[in-house]
């Protein structure tokens, strides 16, 4: 039995041994390869909440930002399923304009493991107005009107809450446009509004009903 454990550990012990000092600087770079660590890029989409009811973001330097994660090898398909959020809480601000910090603490989502090594940009210029409810005429778009056809909308004029930078510019809200002969087949359509500005807030019903009048 002894000469057989001799055989097995002492002959070619040489060559046994070169062999296991391979395999384990294999292993050791396979494992060293699965903890090495690399820097990803994903662009986050800005969200801003806690809003004052009467308060709106005019403007803002950028709504997205770039999160660099540090990512080990071995984690590299959390970065596949990962999909962080930037919130910003406004509730404390008021008009005006604020530079508001990005934090770490203020990326959510982020699986176990990533790290967040940095942020660009690292802070966010707003301007924040205030909104003010005024009525607007409405505007009918139609194509092909005729002149000895007139043309009545119901209701004539709509709330909205809107910038207070942006009242002198809103003179009117437009319809969707009508075709002139679909309205004389129908006599009466009801059609959406568009508003110009994605910063306007619509009070009122969206639809509007257009009606066409013969002239005598």
């Amino acid at each position: 039995m002894i000469e057989i454990v001799k055989k097995i550990f002492l002959e070619d012990w040489k060559a046994k041994l070169f062999s296991l000092f391979l395999a384990f600087i294999i292993w050791l770079l396979i494992s060293l390869g699965e903890w090495s660590v690399y820097e990803v890029k994903i662009t986050v989409p800005v969200n801003f909440k806690d809003l004052p009811h009467n308060i709106t973001v005019f403007s803002a330097s950028t709504t997205n930002v770039e999160l660099f994660l540090r990512v080990p090898k071995k984690l590299e398909q959390e970065v596949k399923k990962t999909n962080p959020e930037l919130n910003i809480s406004l509730s404390e601000f008021k008009t005006g304009q604020i530079i508001v910090p990005i934090r770490k603490e203020d990326i959510s989502n982020v699986p176990k493991g990533l790290e967040i090594s940095r942020i660009n940009p690292s802070s966010i210029v707003l301007n924040l107005d205030k909104l003010v409810e005024k009525f607007v005429p409405v505007e009918p778009l139609i194509q092909g009107k005729e002149e000895r056809e007139k043309i009545d909308v119901e209701p004539k004029r709509v709330r909205v809450l809107c910038p207070s930078a942006l009242l002198p510019l809103l003179k009117t809200i437009p319809t969707e446009p009508v075709d002139i002969y679909e309205l004389r087949k129908n006599k009466e359509i009801s059609v959406p509004l568009l508003l110009p500005d994605p910063r306007l807030v619509l009070l009122d019903s969206k639809y509007i009903k257009i009606r066409l009048e013969k002239q005598e």
